[in-house]
Formats: C-alpha cells, structure tokens, sequence
C-alpha cells in the first residue's frame, strides 16, 4: 500500500513495534528513538497504558470479559471503546469510525479477519495511516521476519497520539476475533471422535 506517489519519504513517519504483542511493546523512529511505550498489568483489572516519549500516559483501556472495554483518552472521563470509536452499522463492512477534536471525521478500515488496518480520512482521497503486519522473509534459513510498523503521513501526524492510542486498542481486538474465528474453525473440522472429549483448539492446532 503506497499513500502518495508524489509524497516524500521524509514526510512519512514509520514507528517500529518492539514485538508483535501490541499489548506490550514500544514503538520507535528508525533511528531508535522511542515515541510510545504500552504495558498491561493484570492486578487485579486487565488495563493497557500508552505512555509518550516523557512517559506521560495519554490512554488506558480497561479490558473486560462481561462488559464493554473502557478507554480513557488523556483527562477525559472513562468511556465505552463502543462509544468513542464506532463500528460500521451497515452488515459485514469492516469499518470503525471516530471524530477528532475539530470533529473532523475518520475511519479505520480492515477492522476483520485476516485483514491489516488502514485509516482514512473525510478529507483525503488515499490512507493517511495503515499497518505493515510482521511476515516471514521468504527463502530465508533460520527464518527472518520483517518487523511490524505503523506508519503515517503528515495528514496522520496532525492526530499522531489519537492515530497511535486507537490503533492499538483496535489491533488488539481485531487480534483477538481472528483467533476466536480460529479457534471455532479449527472445532468444526475436529474429527467426530476428538471433537467429542476433551481436546479443545488451541493457538490454531489442537490442545489439552
């Protein structure tokens, strides 16, 4: 995905995860410089933490099992994710949609299986923002991977705290429906004589 023939490469900021758990990991320039730090704690509420480069936290999300997740964005009041970012009400269109500040409006797009996130804007023709996934270098022994980055233009960077913050909560999420599509897939193909004990999927094969 190329945002702009005529763009300069010096206009593009790419911001390189640590690993590829979103939900602990830094996120640096190319020269190593760490812009946003994540870390989850799990005492005894689940919550993620986005942290600046002063280490400030700009957002949290509380993860729930029941309930709606709650974000906190800077020093606003706790929120559903429902309600800040807000799922395409039109049938399977993997669309999420939020406001800025000057309600300038946006969408993430690939929210679904399979797929790698990618954000508009209402006032652009092109991707202002999207997500190289980690993938396996081909015909490389021991195996290499590529290293999993955002990256933005200067539209994206006009919003960078709130394009990082929504990202990662909404990576973490679409993460976590890819592997229950998984999970239930890997089920249904189960022998009848497995399918049947105590063996349940698990990480994409089958487990105790």
């Amino acid at each position: 995905m190329i945002l702009s023939t005529e763009e300069a490469a010096s206009e593009l900021l790419s911001l390189y995860l640590s690993s590829d758990n979103v939900s602990n990991c830094t996120l640096s320039t190319e020269d190593g410089t760490v812009l946003y730090a994540v870390y989850t704690e799990h005492t005894p509420k689940t919550v993620t933490q986005v942290r600046n480069e002063h280490g400030e936290v700009i957002a949290s999300m509380e993860w729930r099992k029941t309930l709606s997740d709650r974000v906190t964005v800077g020093a606003n009041k706790p929120v559903a994710l429902s309600d800040w970012m807000k799922k395409s009400v039109i049938p399977f269109l993997s669309d999420i949609s939020f406001v800025d500040d000057s309600q300038r409006s946006y969408k993430w797009k690939g929210y679904a299986v399979g797929q790698s996130l990618e954000l508009h804007a209402s006032d652009t023709k092109k991707p202002i923002a999207f997500f190289h996934k980690r993938r396996r270098v081909p015909n490389t022994e021991p195996p290499a991977w590529t290293e999993p980055k955002l990256i933005m233009d200067s539209r994206a960077k006009q919003i960078q705290d709130t394009v990082v913050i929504s990202f990662l909560f909404l990576e973490k999420n679409r993460r976590i429906f890819e592997r229950t599509s998984q999970n239930a897939a890997d089920v249904r193909t189960l022998p009848l004589n497995v399918a049947g004990t105590g063996y349940r999927a698990h990480d994409g094969g089958i487990g105790v």
